[in-house]
């Protein structure tokens, strides 16, 4: 695994943000990849709009218990999608206009029942300084450590939770769809949103809709099982997305010195082109890609790998591709090696 002690930019961060990643920035420029792609996401709204729809009706001509579950199955993929269409808005990638992209988030952000201003201020944190130990929010997660510092770090029941939090990552990311809600309650509650009555309006009828679709047409039991199964594996779903493109990779303190475009590279990992991986992780995949180009389409980012990845092969720059499951290896022998003196040591007691 490459570490930042390793990694030498080939020239001064000056020169390289002069010629490097402005170099690599026309290529991409010139080969009229940053171009908006209006039919592509004409198409992919209509298919989100559409699952969606169809996941609702099953819901009210379904009654078995079993085939309940199933369209709760098809739902959470449904809702990671609409996920995937806050985050392609979120970055401008939809639309040149910022209203409009605001607007197409709000929208998606409607249908989940989520506040697309905080994911879009907390996911831009992460890409202006990804796997920094200091700003990256993605970093600073209670319950998990990402260095043997943030390890070390930790009192009380946080230091005996986190011994073990290979094991626990993926069934923690089921909480995600949760975490995200409560986490835009309190974004909206602090007065920072962008759009506060939109988005908490937004928020209330998603809740009072989902309550009263569920309570109409299922027992309390069946309702229950329903959303438990929704919105966990939703959480899953996005979390196991968005997972294995920085964990395991080098992380940074606000002292390192890297200019833009080795940041972005040798902290994230892709993962290898297929049409299957490239469906189910909405593009996302192509990690390296997406953060030195966030404005990107998504149907754009496989051509832009072949361009990027042959430059960093040129210029020495570090590129770490593997397979999808490889991916996900990685990051849980990342998590467990980072705890490992935490096992070695007695445990302690909650500080009360």
């Amino acid at each position: 695994m490459t570490t930042v002690e390793s990694v030498r930019p080939t020239q001064s961060p000056e020169a390289d943000t002069a010629s490097g990643y402005a170099s690599l920035r026309g290529m991409i420029e010139q080969a009229g990849l940053l171009n908006r792609q209006p039919r592509y996401y004409a198409v992919q709204v209509a298919l989100t709009v559409g699952g969606l729809a169809a996941g609702v009706f099953a819901i009210l001509v379904v009654n078995s218990l079993a085939l309940l579950l199933v369209d709760a199955v098809f739902l959470a993929v449904v809702f990671t999608n609409m996920g995937f269409m806050v985050h392609d808005a979120g970055h401008r990638q939809i639309f040149e206009s910022v209203r409009k992209n605001d607007w197409l988030a709000l929208f998606f952000g409607w249908l989940l029942g989520m506040s697309p201003s905080w994911w879009i201020a907390n996911h831009n944190m992460h890409h202006n300084k990804p796997n920094d130990l200091d700003y990256d929010p993605h970093t600073a997660i209670p319950t998990m450590a990402f260095s043997k510092e943030q390890a070390a770090a930790k009192q009380g029941s946080l230091r005996n939770i986190t011994r073990f939090q290979a094991f626990y990552f993926f069934p923690l990311l089921s909480l995600e769809s949760f975490g995200a809600r409560l986490a835009g309650v309190q974004f909206i509650s602090r007065g920072v949103a962008r759009y506060p009555v939109i988005e908490a309006l937004g928020m209330s009828v998603h809740l009072t809709a989902y309550v009263l679709l569920l309570a109409f047409v299922m027992t309390v039991p069946q309702a229950i099982i329903f959303a438990v199964v929704h919105q966990s594996l939703a959480g899953l779903y996005m979390g196991s997305v968005f997972a294995p493109n920085h964990k395991g990779m080098p992380v940074l303190k606000s002292d390192t010195e890297l200019d833009y475009l080795h940041r972005q590279v040798i902290t994230t990992r892709n993962m290898n082109p297929h049409p299957i991986t490239d469906f189910w992780c909405g593009g996302l995949n192509y990690q390296i890609e997406h953060h030195l180009f966030p404005t990107l389409p998504r149907n754009k980012l496989k051509s832009a790998r072949n361009i990027v990845k042959r430059y960093c092969e040129q210029n020495d720059v570090p590129y770490h591709e593997v397979g999808f499951f490889e991916s996900y290896v990685e990051v849980m022998r990342h998590l467990y090696q980072v705890a490992e003196p935490l096992r070695q040591t007695t445990p302690e007691k909650s500080k009360a």
